[in-house]
């Protein structure tokens, strides 16, 4: 009697633990499909309630701060803690300018198809327009970690943006946008423009 109890518990052990597994798997999928809805419907402040506001601004600082050219005679001459003070000095600054150039409610709207414009620019980020089915999402998306999948979108020129998205306190958030070249090169622009 016992050896039945413990292979019926074992077996429903597996399939619940199978059952679990396929529903964290499915669940960023269902989750990009409803922000991709969300979007499309240009529902911004539904758009917004599923960024991580803090990890995408540091997402976007971080790209600026690498692409950014630097004197290669310079960073030689720094010692490794001083080029990573450097590194974090330069991206707490560089926050500043996301703040006013790349606002929360900006990329939302430019992710719902509304003016996709780089505070004013002429370079424009690609909408979320061509996810237009939960197939084109499954498609164009895939897990980079156990806890972080990402969604890739063709910016029209060959290059694309990916939304990085992340498992916290049980919900699939975006904490990431990984920028087309073309944007990266006009916010350098517009750091240049402002630090003279």
């Amino acid at each position: 009697m016992r050896i039945m109890t413990r292979k019926r518990f074992s077996r429903f052990a597996m399939v619940a633990g199978l059952l679990v597994g396929l529903i964290y798997w499915a669940s960023p999928y269902v989750a990009a499909v409803r922000f991709a809805e969300a979007a499309k419907r240009r529902d911004i402040e539904a758009v917004v309630s599923r960024f991580d506001v803090p990890r995408i601004r540091i997402s976007l600082a971080r790209q600026i701060v690498r692409a950014y050219p630097v004197d290669q005679a310079l960073a030689a001459a720094l010692d490794p803690v001083a080029r990573q003070a450097a590194g974090v000095v330069a991206v707490t600054y560089v926050d500043a300018m996301i703040a006013e150039h790349f606002s929360a409610e900006t990329l939302a709207a430019a992710l719902a198809g509304h003016d996709s414009s780089v505070s004013g620019s002429s370079v424009k980020l690609p909408g979320l327009m061509e996810l237009d089915s939960a197939w084109s999402v499954f498609m164009r998306s895939g897990f980079t970690g156990p806890v972080s999948f990402a969604i890739d979108i063709e910016a029209g020129d060959g290059s694309h943006l990916r939304l990085g998205f992340r498992w916290i306190s049980g919900t699939w958030r975006v904490v990431s946008f990984g920028l087309p070249r073309e944007v990266i090169i006009e916010a350098i622009r517009l750091l240049k423009s402002r630090t003279g």
